[in-house]
């Protein structure tokens, strides 16, 4: 039977139960992280113990980056960085600054500070993701990271203008 290892964006069921009734019907035995180390909704997961499960339990050598390494890149920006960590981190900032947590439906004025917050935390984080685990792997190639933002003034989706661009020589 083929493993799967699975680390899910946070404990909701779409991110966590889901994939273990997909993987059920594809004949594939799942394994994830501990709860733990998740996001809890209301706090951002341990990326350095879920870096360091995946350490564990990965067989050396084996890499799920698939053929598309720009979509596997955004996947993990957006969903382990930015719904798991960033946005947390940006919604207790703007709840400190309020003195109550900003409506779900529209930031108003707080938009722009909200991503402000959102570029300052997430682009080093990518950066880092980007230089540790993607660029050795792809010699030649260099990230185009564009300046994210939200795509409504609201925190639940952001926009990543990146590519990744051939370098010559």
């Amino acid at each position: 039977m083929k493993h799967v290892l699975l680390i899910p964006a946070d404990t909701r069921p779409v991110t966590l139960e889901l994939p273990y009734q997909l993987a059920r019907v594809a004949g594939l035995e799942m394994r994830s992280s501990l709860l733990e180390i998740l996001d809890q909704m209301n706090q951002p997961g341990n990326t350095a113990a879920v870096a360091e499960w995946l350490r564990r339990e990965a067989p050396a050598g084996v890499c799920a980056l698939g053929d598309d390494p720009v979509a596997h890149f955004f996947h993990l920006v957006d969903d382990w960085l930015y719904q798991s960590r960033v946005r947390g981190e940006v919604q207790r900032a703007l709840t400190e600054e309020l003195g109550k947590p900003p409506s779900p439906y529209d930031l108003g004025e707080l938009q722009w500070g909200a991503e402000l917050a959102f570029e300052q935390r997430l682009s080093p984080l990518a950066h880092s993701l980007w230089q540790q685990y993607f660029a050795p792997r792809l010699p030649g190639v260099r990230l185009d990271w564009g300046r994210p933002r939200l795509a409504w003034p609201r925190l639940s989706n952001g926009v990543l203008p990146l590519r990744l661009v051939q370098e010559e020589g």
